[in-house]
């Protein structure tokens, strides 16, 4: 038997036995049972040297840096992702239109201005990646790292998806 069948017949014993006694009704004498659980209280998890300075910022609703810096890469990958699909619809659109009217000038200016919003797509993830490099030098090493964007992909998915 391998460990991993192991560890899995374990870990299924173990939980049998805790839904068991909750059924049963052994862990109603426990303090606190039925009461929400009070996670300020767990300060485990922050080094002994950051939990006041922690502390003094949640109490006057301050978010560190690298909590600050996340919540912005979000709304920046949003961002990017959401102009470069209306990019993509709009090339689209402009090419069905010079088709339809047989124009090989406006094919090309649909290009030229597909190029150009491609372009500034590319800086754009530039810049978001440089933010998720420093993102990922500053976070506690138990939380997630950020993945770079790859602006080729992102572009290639737009014009495969954009209708």
């Amino acid at each position: 038997m391998s460990d991993r069948d192991r560890m899995k017949r374990w870990e299924s014993f173990i939980d049998e036995q805790v839904k068991r006694a909750i059924g049963d009704g052994d862990m109603q004498h426990l303090p606190g049972a039925g009461m929400p659980l009070n996670l300020d209280a767990n300060d485990l998890n922050v080094p002994e040297d950051l939990r006041i300075a922690y502390k003094m910022m949640k109490d006057n609703d301050v978010a560190p840096e690298w909590i600050m810096t996340g919540q912005e890469l979000y709304a920046d990958k949003e961002c990017i992702e959401r102009r470069l699909q209306a990019f993509a619809k709009s090339y689209k659109d402009r090419l069905a239109e010079a088709d339809r009217v047989a124009s090989f000038i406006l094919m090309r200016e649909a290009d030229e201005r597909w190029q150009t919003a491609c372009d500034r797509i590319r800086k754009e993830v530039d810049d978001y990646n440089k933010k998720v490099l420093n993102f990922n030098i500053s976070v506690p090493p138990q939380i997630n790292q950020r993945i770079p964007l790859n602006a080729d992909v992102l572009i290639r998915k737009a014009l495969d998806t954009a209708q």
